[in-house]
């Protein structure tokens, strides 16, 4: 665990110091607005350390590939977007337009409406300030800084880290291991499962662009009076997150045994061209819950 905070400081460090040098680039020749701040110096050193301890941070508080790779796009765009603007006195599209594109592009890629919703959600009040103050008081740039922001912190909910265990040593690049998350039904109140994914290490799956494999077991159980909060379809789609940078997907989706009124739950991987057979699948009878409870019939809530 160290050395991978170690590793991921020195990797945010490295990405702050590159973002410096972009700027200090794109900077070169632009003259400073008339009505804008003057040039001043931004504080490059500690920008860079402020990254290192992000990166360690992000390791330290155990956050997945996936959030440590949405971490240094946004460090890298939010340290340009300071150097920039305290450089030249603005903030170029470089810097915002480039790293909202690639969050969106991953977005779409793994069909994540929510990041783009919550990219929108923000974006659309800061544009109308923009619009109708004509740059003053609130400008486009600022615009396109909460639209990243939304775009990093919406999406899909993350589950909850039960534990881990090492399954492959690896010296100075994070282990091979094994997880096991728990999620709650989003439809069924009173249901909970857990599952246990292999996560690749090394290099390229500390950054979260290893592609992970297929094996991931399932078990689902019911931990109190099961009510229904919405009508469902069969085989709807419960829970999912990446496998790989980008293709592939992990599912867990639901459905009802009609006959025995059973839920059943079932969890595989998919990719743009060809899937994976491989597949696990939980069972939870809808039982009784406390006292003279009524027991809904799941059929009754199917679409």
């Amino acid at each position: 665990m160290i050395v991978a905070a170690i590793a991921a400081a020195i990797f945010f460090g490295s990405v702050a110091f590159i973002g410096l040098q972009v700027s200090r680039i794109v900077c070169t020749g632009i003259a400073p607005a008339d009505d804008g701040p003057p040039p001043g110096r931004a504080p490059a050193p500690v920008l860079v350390v402020g990254a290192t301890l992000i990166g360690a941070a992000l390791v330290l508080l155990h956050a997945s590939p996936e959030q440590i790779g949405i971490g240094a796009i946004v460090t890298f765009a939010l340290v340009a977007c300071w150097f920039s603007d305290a450089l030249c006195g603005i903030v170029p599209d470089y810097f915002t337009l480039v790293p909202l594109a690639a969050l969106l592009f991953f977005a779409l890629a793994r069909r994540d409406w929510g990041t783009i919703v919550s990219a929108a959600i923000v974006f659309v009040p800061f544009a109308g300030a923009a619009l109708f103050s004509r740059g003053y008081g609130m400008g486009w740039g600022d615009a396109k800084l909460v639209a990243l922001a939304g775009a990093a912190l919406g999406g899909e909910s993350d589950p909850d880290l039960i534990f881990r265990k090492s399954t492959t040593f690896k010296l100075l690049t994070p282990n091979d291991k094994l997880a096991v998350y728990g999620i709650d039904d989003p439809v069924v109140e009173g249901v909970a499962c857990h599952y246990t994914a292999s996560e690749k290490g090394g290099l390229a799956g500390a950054f979260g662009l290893a592609e992970q494999t297929s094996d991931i077991s399932l078990a689902c159980r019911q931990y109190g009076p099961i009510t229904f909060k919405a009508k469902f379809e069969q085989g709807e789609v419960v829970f999912s997150e990446r496998r790989s940078l980008i293709f592939k997907k992990m599912q867990i989706v639901r459905g009802c045994d009609v006959k025995r009124n059973i839920l059943v739950y079932m969890t595989y991987s998919d990719k743009l061209i060809e899937g994976s057979p491989k597949n696990s699948t939980s069972t939870v009878p809808i039982e009784p819950w406390g006292a003279a409870a009524p027991v809904p019939k799941c059929s009754d809530y199917l679409r």
